[in-house]
């Protein structure tokens, strides 16, 4: 049996170490960074990340590691894909990073300036209601459709059903997801149900936009 040659094997896994160093520095460089320090090792910048399937939005450590999911520090140990454009548009609309103005100063200026943004957010309810000068004035459903319990309790509903995806127990903050597909499916089929009532009852009033993320879908936005 001829060995292989060893000056051929060193030039082997040279060629794999850079593969990896390179692979690594693309990843590093296709990650939006934030102006946020890590709040675990204060050393560098968070970058935006994402699980596999798109479906949670993730801060990352590219020096120590940590992950964080709404900033909280979880064990997760993978540091997921980088975050997809419309995932990045979306927290830097959220933070306020990017005005809502200036991100959607496509859309015609005769629309109503009052706003209702629906996306989900653990500990609060996924309905954000915005007066003229875009100022968050309420965190749920607005005044006009409060009164109305059928509306209200599938609000509740959903806002249980989204909490319940979480562990939160004092020690630990971890984002779990759905069993199934089944039942992301439906949560989506009930998010979008509420979102076309507030649409349609609403209309003329607010300007209601849907910020559903679990998926990499883009925003359907109301002329309303």
């Amino acid at each position: 049996m001829t060995l292989p040659n060893k000056d051929m094997v060193a030039k082997n896994i040279g060629n794999a170490a850079m593969c990896r160093q390179v692979m690594q520095l693309i990843d590093i460089m296709s990650r939006y960074t934030l102006d946020e320090l890590c709040f675990k090792c204060n050393l560098a910048r968070l970058q935006l990340s994402t699980t596999n399937a798109h479906k949670r939005l993730l801060k990352t450590c590219p020096d120590c590691g940590a992950v964080f999911v709404n900033n909280k520090l979880t064990n997760i140990t993978i540091t997921g894909l980088p975050a997809n454009k419309l995932q990045v548009k979306m927290y830097l609309r959220k933070t306020g990073v990017v005005s809502m103005a200036a991100a959607t100063e496509s859309i015609d200026t005769t629309m109503p300036k009052r706003k209702i943004r629906l996306f989900m957010e653990w500990g609060s309810s996924f309905i954000w209601v915005y007066n003229e000068d875009n100022e968050l004035i309420k965190n749920g459903l607005p005044d006009e459709l409060y009164p109305d319990s059928g509306l209200v309790a599938k609000v509740n509903v959903l806002n249980r059903q989204y909490s319940e995806l979480f562990t939160n127990n004092g020690y630990e903050f971890r984002y779990n997801g759905f069993k199934t597909h089944e039942d992301e499916n439906a949560f989506e089929r009930d998010f979008n149900a509420i979102y076309e009532e507030i649409a349609e009852r609403t209309r003329g009033k607010y300007r209601v936009i849907n910020e559903y993320y679990f998926t990499s879908n883009t925003e359907d936005v109301r002329d309303l």
